[in-house]
């Protein structure tokens, strides 16, 4: 039930993104916000590597043992090129839907991730023991965190007017939108 779930928040957090891509203009997807200093593109590409990394590791078999959230493409395609994003968009899609609706072992399978908790240069990463559809599940809840900065950016600095042509509830965790709904926490 909770794989479920998780790909089903996974699909929409990719929709979304589509639909923000679509929305705003090709010239501002690399324009640095004078805030932030992050573009568009930023955002899209670190949250298509947090939802491609559990998700390539489910839907292969045996699964991935080692997920390092660390190891990023920084400047890849995906982050100067919305026509390069929405194309992993789609691929993700269909991983998604070749991932069997019951867990298979390469699902549930236990793992490590890793990441760095300091920037002190050539500390290691920290590993985390974790499964395959735990870190699903994670992928899709950060990038909505990057879905509302980039709806932030859209709106605002960078995006070059796309106001009001999101929904309410995009960017926001299904709890929140829950709580906002009247339906509780």
């Amino acid at each position: 039930m909770s794989l479920k779930a998780a790909l089903s928040l996974t699909s929409k957090v990719l929709h979304d993104t589509s639909l923000i891509l679509k929305l705003i203009p090709s010239t501002q997807y690399t324009v640095p916000c004078p805030i932030i200093h992050a573009t568009l593109g930023q955002h899209t590409r670190h949250l298509l590597h947090h939802i491609t990394l559990p998700l390539t590791a489910a839907a292969s078999a045996p699964a991935t043992s080692i997920l390092d959230y660390d190891i990023r493409a920084r400047g890849d395609e995906i982050e100067t090129c919305p026509a390069a994003a929405q194309t992993q968009i789609t691929e993700l899609l269909a991983t998604i839907a070749s991932i069997p609706p019951s867990p298979s072992p390469s699902i549930t399978h236990a793992c490590t991730v890793t990441f760095s908790l300091t920037a002190t240069p050539n500390s290691p990463p920290t590993p985390f023991p974790t499964t395959v559809e735990r870190e699903v599940a994670f992928g899709a809840h950060h990038a909505l965190h990057h879905l509302s900065m980039m709806k932030v950016l859209a709106e605002g600095p960078v995006g070059g007017g796309v106001k009001g042509e999101l929904p309410g509830t995009f960017g926001k965790a299904p709890s929140t939108n829950a709580f906002e709904g009247g339906g509780g926490c």
